[in-house]
């Protein structure tokens, strides 16, 4: 029977709630009491039109609330009229000026609310009739409809500092404290009331009463009160001393005290016919309660929190998380840039800011939470706010191959120390070297070429450069004694792994004298 309750009978109206580890970078929110959103809460969604509902439609703006609460008319779909949303509202001490100050928000059945609809929950032994208006609601836990489950709503504080919502699917009050129960039944019959007994209505004269002014006044003490006489409760008479008779003409009588009196003297009756006093009735004592003026209510601290951030250089970035107080001074903010990694940054204003150095391009999850302290001490910490951070994977510098360099470039002659040194003769040899340069490994052919009247035996050397390779080529002097004179050559460097040439180097000139004026 409860699950055909549930699916048939008894509806509530939810409004869709992201719930997520944190917010995109620039959003907040405002949470019911501080306390942060179950991340495993249920997300319903119904469309605020049923018969469990506050208000049809629902209250998705805050200037619909405010209407409400000024007394506003609510129509619904089937052509029903609500007129007393803001009396709903009032018995749970939402008033106008607590709708005014509301804020969007969640609450959820975690949270210990107590929830009003025009029908019973889904647990019927939960809810409690209420009389509110003329007409009944209910009270019940909110958490009838799971307490994992949570609600978008206009969240704030009473007056006495209670905190209160008002779901924004149905315009169902919520709040922390429920109403005392009512039973519902039909109007009294109105009596008439006969006199006032202290502050006690009787709807008939008690026995030994009578009525005085409206006024429920014992015999006794009219007799004794009023008429300075002795009461008999059992003959209904009140016998009164006077010094003489003549002062019974005195008296005079009321037609409404019910009391027969009988005045006589020292002497005996005066047989004067009892006639009716008139009942002065003493003004009721008013007691002054000096009751002292209820503490003022301080407002409790709510915050949400934003982030933005940037790359400062290569893989590092620079956060900053920004706080929106409510009641409060933000105190203390703490950003966490990956999983381990936490910090806790110094607050300026309504920011704080930190760095952090990333191993290797990527996406990672920044969080933040901020806190605030109150005017009473009382701190509050944001629900965690949350940004994607991306580091870019640098872009690869593709360097071209730079060509082979020739230099230091020695000239051919004997070799200092033999028995011929110093520049060579006609007809002899010597070695003409020079140093290449070029990536290690590259294939290098190396062509040396005399300028002018000499040659080389192999001109032409293929080696493999071990970056800077130094390579020497035989230099043969012309034989013909008539070409002495100077010479130079030239380097040609040509890479075949690169594809390049390196420039042309010419060597210093060099001197081939004849043979019989070498010096000795």
């Amino acid at each position: 029977m409860a699950a055909l309750l549930r699916k048939f009978s008894i509806k509530r109206c939810l409004t869709a709630l992201l719930v997520t580890i944190g917010l995109f970078a620039g959003t907040s929110v405002a949470i019911f009491g501080a306390t942060a959103v179950p991340a495993s809460a249920a997300v319903h969604v119904s469309v605020g039109q049923d018969g469990n509902n506050i208000v049809c439609g629902g209250v998705p703006t805050l200037a619909r609330a405010i209407f409400y609460a000024k007394g506003g008319i609510n129509k619904c779909a089937n052509g029903k009229v609500h007129t007393d949303v803001g009396a709903d509202w009032a018995a749970r001490g939402i008033t106008l000026q607590v709708v005014e100050k509301m804020v969007s928000g969640t609450v959820c059945g975690s949270q210990g609310l107590w929830s009003t609809g025009r029908q019973k929950s889904p647990d019927p032994s939960n809810n409690i009739a209420t009389l509110v208006d003329h007409h009944i609601v209910y009270v019940r836990p909110l958490s009838d409809w799971g307490s994992g489950v949570c609600y978008s709503a206009w969240v704030g504080y009473t007056e006495d500092g209670q905190r209160v919502a008002i779901l924004k699917g149905c315009g169902n009050a919520e709040s922390t404290e429920k109403l005392p129960p009512v039973i519902a039944q039909l109007p009294p019959t109105v009596k008439t009331v006969a006199c006032t007994l202290g502050t006690t209505p009787e709807y008939s004269v008690p026995a030994g009463y009578t009525v005085q002014n409206g006024d429920c006044v014992s015999s006794a003490q009219f007799c004794a009160t009023d008429e300075g006489g002795t009461w008999s409760g059992v003959t209904g008479i009140c016998t009164v001393t006077v010094s003489n008779c003549s002062n019974v003409n005195n008296v005079t009588g009321s037609t409404g005290s019910g009391i027969t009196n009988v005045y006589i003297t020292e002497t005996g009756n005066c047989n004067v016919t009892p006639t009716q006093t008139v009942v002065v009735t003493p003004p009721p004592t008013v007691v002054v309660v000096n009751t002292p003026p209820p503490p003022p209510v301080v407002p409790q601290p709510q915050v949400s929190c934003s982030l933005s951030w940037n790359i400062t250089n290569g893989n590092t970035v620079s956060v900053t998380v920004f706080a929106t107080p409510i009641n409060g001074t933000v105190t203390a903010a703490t950003i966490a840039f990956a999983s381990g990694v936490s910090t806790s940054e110094s607050v300026y204003g309504t920011s704080a800011s930190g760095t952090y150095t990333y191993p290797a391009p990527g996406t990672y999850i920044v969080t933040a939470s901020v806190q605030v302290t109150g005017s009473t001490g009382t701190k509050v910490t944001s629900p965690v706010c949350s940004t994607s951070v991306t580091i870019p994977t640098p872009p690869v510098v593709v360097v071209p191959p730079q060509p082979p360099t020739v230099y230091g470039l020695v000239v051919p002659e004997n070799t200092p120390g033999s028995s011929d040194p110093g520049p060579i003769s006609i007809g002899e040899t010597g070695s003409a070297c020079a140093d290449v340069n070029a990536p290690v490994g590259d294939s290098l052919t190396v062509t040396f070429a005399s300028t002018s009247i000499g040659d080389f035996q192999t001109p032409t050397q293929t080696v493999t450069s071990v970056g800077t390779t130094y390579v020497c080529a035989t230099y043969s002097a012309p034989t013909n004694a008539a070409d002495t004179g100077s010479d130079t050559y030239t380097v040609s460097v040509y890479d075949s792994t690169t594809k390049l040439f390196a420039a042309l180097e010419t060597s210093s000139s060099f001197t081939i004298v004849p043979a019989a004026v070498r010096p000795s």
